[in-house]
């Protein structure tokens, strides 16, 4: 049952974990037995968590680890392994100059068509 679990993050991976699921999930306390998609968890939110995990932890995480470990506590057991491995390295950002504008997507170009159909909407 969703948010039944009022068993507490004790670890460090619990309480990230813990705390990022309630972000994503905008819950405002997970327990650690308290499960992803019992919270209203979906694969597009599962993208979102798995972002703010590798950001936050720095490691390379798999949306299906969410499913697999949908759990605050099975979620940070699974990232303990992870984390012992080696780190994720991701390459330097850098700005890159560019003459005149770039084309429109596909998409960019039918929103634009939809704004110019109904302004505003």
């Amino acid at each position: 049952m969703p948010g039944v679990s009022h068993r507490t993050p004790s670890t460090e991976q619990e309480v990230t974990i813990a705390e990022l699921f309630g972000h994503v999930l905008e819950k405002s306390e997970v327990g650690i037995d308290d499960d992803f998609l019992d919270l209203g968890g979906h694969s597009l939110l599962a993208i979102d968590l798995v972002a703010l995990i590798q950001q936050r932890l720095g490691i390379q995480l798999a949306i299906g680890d969410v499913f697999e470990h949908s759990t605050v506590a099975g979620l940070a057991t699974h990232v303990d392994t992870i984390s012992a491995a080696e780190p994720l390295h991701l390459p330097d950002l850098v700005n890159v100059a560019r003459e005149g504008s770039l084309a429109a997507s596909t998409m960019q170009e039918g929103l634009w068509m939809l704004d110019q159909l109904n302004p505003g909407n």
